[in-house]
């Protein structure tokens, strides 16, 4: 019967049926002896990786694998012409393309082509050449209700059993009752599935697909007249006919898992909204018959695709209609949608409570860098009163504590922080990006919802070694396989369809041993990333996405169940377009020369947030703004960390660098200080707004807390410093900016 979301495969057929003569009725013993040379096996291909995979990890030797086990049942009804359940050979989405026909006799025969399809009443059509001499069992023309049936098929995977019952109904499906199935007694097992359902003359009277629960026995097969129409369609006419696949028409389709494989996400709140839910599992696309099973395999991911991208727009339009923004997040937004008119600049930046603390070296006098990323800001509705930046432009500290705007933060994700004296990768954190909003409750936020199915975030960075700074900006092997294992190593179960019943047990993967092949792709913000990826038991693909940082790199490990290249592709491509594409890695505190050495490397080109930088050790050159911002002699910081703004100018956005801040230490100790531009119309937040709060006035600046310089079309620069201070929970080497404690910070400012 069907296997854990049935293992897939396909063939096809020849040559439609006549009516068959009727024979005497047999006893059990002649029946089987008469029916068993035309019953075929479905056997998974014992040379996989997968199977060496699980001798590796979970120890297990030749004594622990059953390799004369089959995981479906088939039986042949031409000389060259096999029927089988759909469900065994394809999930819809992904297609088995690793298994054989195993005859009684003990040979394996490789399907040709798959003839076509039948998804309501669950027939694969296989063509297998060389069967011949095996005979044929023919379809019988009517099954009586209380006649005497006999399921023939793979029990359980352990070998072809003979079972008896009764017919006992033909029933109508309770979803489509334009489609009729008969139910019989005879019991079914997982194994029996695409097994014939024969009487006593060895006539089939149905194709076993699906079993009642254990308490009962109550089975349902396709009806033998409805698998004479098949087989004339798909196996007497083999021309070229296009057959539609439909979700709805698959008895064991999961949306969710459909998503899944292809890569795609769907944000949690869509599945809340029975419609909205409704309109994702709407998937169909089409397939020319008959097809080898390798293009059977393209076709399929790419026709799935195509649908589940078509659904999941529709559901998304949906779902802006039926989900209130207020309650519950139903849009999606990509960078390039973050700024609009009510909020022309956006500032990715962590908003969490930890960017407010820095941590410092030993010296005290420059910051560790950690590695974050951010996703784009979530839909907040309309607001009047907007501010019109999400942190203060130019990288001015997180100041939510300071400042009275309320919905400021964000949730944090999967998170640690990873500190350059890092010896192995760590956990990452994903802050989503909110905004400012003096009047939008917390409740009203809306954050993005899962980045992908099973992903996790790593990085790690580093002090410059002796090599240069290239060699830090590639995980090793060693790395990544010890970044994915993590701290407690990966739990799997050894499940395989050829693993013996008492071998099969859950197990635990301390370190991966593992050759990771590498590949590139490109996101739509330009970045190239390095794909790490292998597969594994033959049931799931580990990827690990990996960006270059000025100092060491980060990963988004993700691990998705397809395994075939042409389903990896499909789900590969949507990963860099949902995922990839709205990761940023938060703007941390570089080296100086390690940012140089990015740009001059190209990296830095391609990065949304550092392109529009030209980097020198004295200063900063804003390209798209056409302002240099000069550090003061004997004051300029040896780490950096910039600020980069989405702007949006009428119909235009583009990423514009803002400035940048650093610490600096003097004989009153270390100091967070910054440098950076206040765009015109945009009321730069932070800086003016906290610079009136502290002012005690509610209107007029304190003089003396900002050092301004005013620039040609209104753009205004300026310069300050706060103190760094240790936080009130005492903790080793960090430290808190004194806001409360602004002052001026002499830096120079011109237009190019």
């Amino acid at each position: 019967m069907m296997r854990a979301f049935a293992t897939f495969a396909f063939v096809f057929l020849g040559a439609c049926q006549s009516v068959p003569k009727p024979r005497a009725p047999m006893r059990p013993e002649a029946l089987f002896k008469f029916v068993r040379p035309k019953i075929v096996e479905l056997m998974t291909d014992d040379r996989t990786k997968g199977l060496k995979d699980l001798r590796k990890y979970a120890g297990l030797g030749d004594k622990d694998f059953n390799f004369k086990r089959g995981f479906c049942t088939g039986f042949i009804v031409d000389e060259d012409v096999v029927l089988t359940a759909h469900h065994c050979v394809q999930n819809f989405v992904e297609v088995v393309t690793g298994f054989v026909i195993k005859t009684s006799d003990g040979k394996q025969f490789a399907v040709k082509r798959l003839l076509g399809v039948d998804l309501a009443h669950d027939v694969a059509v296989l063509e297998v050449k060389g069967l011949k001499k095996y005979g044929k069992l023919d379809l019988a023309v009517k099954a009586p209700i209380g006649a005497k049936v006999y399921t023939v098929g793979n029990v359980l995977g352990e070998g072809i059993a003979i079972r008896d019952g009764l017919i006992s109904s033909v029933s109508d499906d309770p979803d489509k009752p334009e489609l009729k199935f008969l139910r019989y007694s005879a019991a079914a097992s997982p194994g029996n599935s695409g097994g014939p359902l024969v009487d006593a003359r060895g006539d089939v009277v149905a194709l076993v697909f699906a079993s009642a629960n254990r308490a009962e026995n109550n089975n349902i097969g396709a009806l033998s007249t409805d698998l004479r129409k098949i087989l004339k369609r798909f196996a007497e006419n083999r021309k070229t006919k296009t057959v539609s696949l439909a979700g709805d028409d698959h008895h064991y389709f999961q949306p969710a898992h459909a998503y899944r494989m292809l890569g795609i996400p769907v944000p949690g709140p869509w599945t809340r909204d029975p419609e909205v839910v409704k309109s994702l599992a709407a998937l169909k696309f089409s397939v020319k018959f008959p097809l080898g099973l390798e293009p059977f395999v393209a076709a399929s991911a790419n026709g799935a695709n195509q649908a589940a991208t078509e659904a999941r727009a529709l559901a998304g339009k949906l779902a802006a209609k039926r989900i209130d923004p207020k309650k519950l997040c139903s849009c999606e937004r990509t960078w390039e949608e973050a700024a609009t008119d009510k909020m022309p600049l956006v500032i990715p930046s962590q908003v969490t409570r930890d960017f407010e603390y820095l941590e410092l070296d030993a010296s005290a006098r420059r910051p560790v860098p950690t590695v974050a990323f951010v996703t784009p800001p979530a839909d907040l509705g309309a607001s009047t009163d907007l501010i019109a930046s999400i942190f203060a432009a130019a990288g001015l500290g997180d100041v939510s504590a300071l400042l009275e705007a309320q919905g400021s933060g964000a949730a944090d994700v999967e998170a640690r922080l990873v500190p350059t004296r890092a010896e192995t990768p760590k956990r990452l954190r994903l802050a989503a990006t909110d905004a400012f909003f003096s009047s939008v409750p917390r409740k009203a936020r809306m954050r993005l919802s899962s980045v992908a199915y099973s992903s996790w975030l790593f990085g790690k960075t580093g002090a410059k070694p002796a090599q240069g700074w290239a060699t830090l900006r590639q995980p090793a092997s060693a790395e990544l396989l010890g970044a994915i294992g993590g701290d407690f190593g990966l739990s799997f179960e050894s499940s395989h369809p050829l693993v013996r019943p008492k071998a099969r047990r859950e197990f635990y993967i301390e370190r991966l041993d593992e050759k990771l092949a590498k590949d590139e792709v490109k996101d739509p913000l330009g970045r190239t990333w390095t794909v790490f990826h292998t597969t594994m038991f033959d049931e799931m693909t580990v990827e690990s996405y990996c960006l270059p940082l000025p100092q060491g790199w980060s990963c988004l490990v993700s691990g998705s169940p397809a395994t075939d290249a042409a389903l990896l592709k499909v789900a590969r491509e949507n990963t860099v377009r949902y995922t990839l594409a709205k990761l940023l890695v938060q703007p941390a505190f570089w080296d100086v020369d390690s940012l140089l050495d990015f740009a001059k490397s190209g990296h830095a080109a391609t990065d949304p947030l550092m392109r529009d930088f030209e980097i020198s050790k004295t200063s900063l050159k804003l390209k798209t703004l056409g302002i240099e911002l000069s550090w003061p002699a004997g004051l300029a910081p040896s780490a950096v960390r910039l600020s980069t703004g989405l702007q949006r100018t009428g119909k235009t956005t583009r990423w514009v660098a803002l400035g940048a801040e650093g610490v600096v230490s003097d004989k009153d100790g270390p100091k967070l200080c910054g440098m950076g531009v206040e765009l015109p119309g945009t009321d730069a937040v932070a800086l003016l707004r906290l610079e009136k709060r502290l002012a005690g006035t509610g209107g007029t600046p304190a003089p003396g807390r900002l050092h301004r310089t005013p620039l040609p079309k209104g753009v205004s620069a300026y310069g300050w410093c706060a103190p760094l201070a240790e936080p009130y929970v005492k903790k080793k080497s960090v430290r808190v900016p004194r806001y409360e404690r602004l002052a001026a910070y002499p830096i120079t400012a011109r237009a190019l």
